[in-house]
């Protein structure tokens, strides 16, 4: 299960690496926006975190699926799990990043970010559950019931 999370989030960081550019362009790389007027747009900047957090998940993953301890695996999961809530918050709640209307990115680098988003969270989440980092969680909740 450790091995099917950690292919399943360098798939997802692979992706994050072409969204921007290739598979859902942003503003400052759709042909109907002036590329001078598009470099100083917040699109630029969800962009380039983009970029970033889509390197930093294929690395994790690779340290996932070999490292040589348990607790390597787990750090790294906990980071691709902060990394997916970083998307999160730099799409959905920083002002001005791809919420203007009739914007190419709002159509579709906005969803998309977001189901990749998801995506890592609900594989990252898996890894960490099949490691057993929350084994302590569970036998709390066993001895309260």
């Amino acid at each position: 299960m450790k091995q099917l999370s950690a292919a399943a989030l360098f798939i997802s960081g692979a992706l994050l690496l072409l969204l921007p550019r290739i598979l859902a362009p942003v503003c400052i790389h759709a042909s109907n926006i002036d590329p001078k007027l598009g470099a100083f747009m917040p699109c630029s900047d969800a962009a380039a975190m983009t970029y970033v957090i889509g390197a930093i998940t294929m690395a994790c993953s690779c340290a996932v699926m070999f490292a040589p301890d348990t607790g390597t695996a787990k750090g790294a999961l906990w980071l691709c799990l902060t990394l997916a809530g970083l998307l999160f918050y730099g799409y959905l709640l920083t002002p001005g990043v791809c919420h203007a209307e009739g914007m190419p990115c709002r159509a579709s680098t906005l969803p998309a970010a977001l189901a990749l988003g998801a995506f890592q969270v609900f594989f990252s989440l898996l890894g960490l559950f099949s490691i057993g980092s929350f084994d302590r969680l569970r036998v709390a909740f066993r001895r309260r019931a």
